[in-house]
């Protein structure tokens, strides 16, 4: 058994789901060029969607953010986003959640320095992906300032748990971090 997540394994996760959103823009693509005016937007409506705004829409669709900039019209569109959005909620939820899986293993086991290693490969990874407000940089803040603390390092955790509550703040309100 694999118990180790190693910077390999967070950064193919990371190339994996830009693939994945690369696919699905071009099956954004693929929709437009069958059925015309398949996607609007407030900018330009008439036009049809620039291969840049089929990403960002293939992007915001697989991580659940979900911006709406950039909305499907007919019900091939719609079927497509649906289709979209069930398969990111599952890549973060199964591959996200195996390597999260594996860091607070190393946690449990005592391994402070692999699993330091692990969550500074996850934020490079989140950052480098623009992903710096999502639930996935939260629970990385966390799960590092509490493995910091347990360490004894509240110096280290600080800034990361301070990080966390601003991050916790704006993903889900005011009132959640306090």
């Amino acid at each position: 058994q694999d118990q180790h997540a190693s910077r390999d394994e967070l950064f193919a996760a990371a190339a994996t789901f830009t693939v994945l959103a690369w696919a699905w823009a071009h099956l954004f693509a693929a929709c437009q060029a069958i059925a015309p005016h398949s996607f609007g937007a407030q900018i330009h409506p008439e036009q049809p969607r620039t291969w840049t705004e089929l990403l960002f829409l293939s992007f915001s669709t697989l991580s659940g953010v979900g911006l709406g900039d950039i909305i499907p019209l007919r019900p091939m569109a719609r079927a497509l986003v649906m289709l979209g959005e069930f398969a990111g909620v599952m890549y973060i939820a199964l591959v996200v959640s195996r390597l999260v899986g594996l860091l607070t293993l190393h946690r449990g086991l005592g391994r402070h320095d692999d699993a330091r290693a692990s969550f500074r490969a996850a934020a490079a990874v989140w950052r480098a992906a623009k992903l710096e407000k999502s639930p996935d940089a939260l629970n990385t803040l966390n799960n590092w300032g509490s493995l910091e603390l347990s360490a004894g390092k509240a110096e280290v955790a600080e800034p990361l748990l301070r990080e966390a509550v601003t991050l916790r703040r704006q993903l889900y309100g005011p009132s959640a971090a306090t």
